[in-house]
């Protein structure tokens, strides 16, 4: 009968401990969530020297004497001189030409613009193509891995260039036709044309076949347009 009650008893105290630290936990909760956290109280800052309390006084600067150097005889070179730079500049990467799924999609749309149908296309081998009209006056190449294009016109025997034209005064208005004209041959994506620099100049084409410039727009019969990229703003 001992043994049983002190076993009981061992059995009460362990119970009562057991609710002292339940009770113990849920205060802590209860004054956490009502009363704020808990302060654990100054914490020691982690500190590399010492505050400054002036217990040596005031410390004199050591006198460290000069060398002297006797460059009375002394000869000097330069090595190299800085070149002058802007004080901004901006580097483009110029995308280089590669056939593309659509490249030749494209180069065909860009030939019915010009007035080239299917008819007339042909392929030269080489990844050359080749667009002709029904005259054959007019001719247009293009290769789809440098993406160089050329158009030639045979004047002589071409019935629009036999036409009479008439030019507008204004030679800086061609400038605004030349972006229409590469963004409807799809040239100004990608290339660096969307707003190209242009210039526009007169040009009188004799029956004999000569070219010559002129500022008089009455006696000019075509215009030339240089198209360059604009990479400066």
């Amino acid at each position: 009968m001992a043994s049983l009650y002190v076993t009981s008893n061992n059995a009460r105290k362990v119970v009562v401990v057991i609710l002292g630290v339940f009770i113990a936990i849920i205060l802590i909760d209860t004054f956490i969530r009502v009363g704020g956290t808990l302060n654990p109280g100054p914490s020691a800052t982690r500190r590399f020297y010492l505050d400054p309390d002036r217990k040596l006084g005031d410390i004199t600067a050591p006198n460290i004497p000069a060398i002297d150097i006797d460059t009375s005889n002394a000869t000097y070179a330069q090595e190299s001189a800085e070149p002058v730079f802007p004080d901004v500049s901006y580097v483009y990467a110029i995308e280089q030409p590669r056939e593309k799924l659509n490249t030749l999609e494209n180069a065909n749309k860009t030939a019915s613009s010009l007035g080239f149908t299917a008819t007339g296309f042909k392929s030269l081998g080489n990844n050359d193509y080749r667009w002709t009209i029904a005259d054959q006056t007019k001719t247009l190449k293009f290769n789809k891995l440098t993406q160089i294009w050329s158009f030639s016109t045979i004047y002589e025997n071409n019935t629009d260039a036999k036409k009479k034209k008439t030019m507008l005064q204004d030679i800086n208005s061609y400038s605004s036709k030349a972006t229409t004209l590469l963004n409807s041959l799809l040239f100004s994506s990608g290339l660096g044309l969307t707003s190209p620099q242009t210039d526009a100049r007169y040009i009188i084409r004799t029956e004999q076949g000569d070219i010559s410039e002129t500022t008089d727009y009455k006696l000019a019969n075509y215009v030339k347009l240089n198209v360059y990229r604009k990479f400066l703003s």
